[in-house]
């Protein structure tokens, strides 16, 4: 896994532009979505190279996810100016966030979660990589957030870490929608109980509990 992060630190552009970098912008969600691919695929490379059991089907990663990170990375440093340490940390701590996935019994959240990022992978260019990166919506990191509430309420166990994805969606809501507004996470909340009092009765598939996954991961 390091070795994918680590070609972001070795790769670079030339050190003395520094000095007149731009202020550094927060990553989108674009940005952040194409970092937890390179995350899981690094991951899932790794357990192809150890011979582990049931990943095989992926194809082989361990030459193409290099190349993948590194388009990545250096998208990723022109559009938002951060560092390579912090875009090297960030791929690091979403390998961490995503490393129960690789459990057997996980094995159905790991193919949705590859379904989203194989995709990336084979895109010719940095700038395809990003731009293939659907946009997400205010309403949807609200629609997730009930819909994640609900599944609490009702002791559904089809993914784990439920409370931290509900957290996820309700302040990625509120970044969207109130990021201005004094006493944005009242108002948030206050959306999300509503929507969620919508979907109370409703069931919900796979495909859009993946989604959601996606999206508060």
């Amino acid at each position: 896994m390091k070795i994918f992060a680590l070609l972001l630190l070795q790769s670079a552009v030339n050190p003395a532009a520094d000095d007149y970098a731009e202020q550094p912008k927060p990553f989108t969600q674009a940005h952040s979505q194409a970092i937890g691919c390179v995350a899981i695929i690094a991951l899932v490379a790794d357990q192809q190279k150890k011979g582990m059991k049931g990943f095989s089907h992926y194809g082989g990663l361990h030459e193409k996810g290099p190349i993948f990170a590194a388009n990545v990375g250096e998208q990723v440093l022109k559009e938002t100016a951060q560092t390579r340490e912090v875009i090297a940390f960030a791929i690091q701590e979403s390998a961490r966030e995503q490393l129960p996935l690789l459990s057997s019994e996980r094995s159905a959240d790991l193919s949705k979660r590859m379904a989203i990022c194989l995709p990336l992978l084979e895109s010719s260019t940095a700038d395809a990589i990003i731009a293939e990166t659907p946009r997400i919506s205010a309403d949807d990191y609200k629609n997730c957030g009930a819909i994640i509430g609900v599944m609490i309420d009702r002791d559904d166990r089809r993914i784990d870490n439920k409370n931290l994805l509900f957290e996820n969606l309700s302040w990625r809501y509120k970044q969207e929608k109130y990021a201005r507004t004094a006493n944005g996470s009242i108002f948030a909340r206050a959306d999300i109980l509503k929507a969620k009092a919508r979907f109370s009765s409703r069931a919900f598939d796979d495909e859009r509990i993946a989604f959601c996954q996606g999206i508060g991961s």
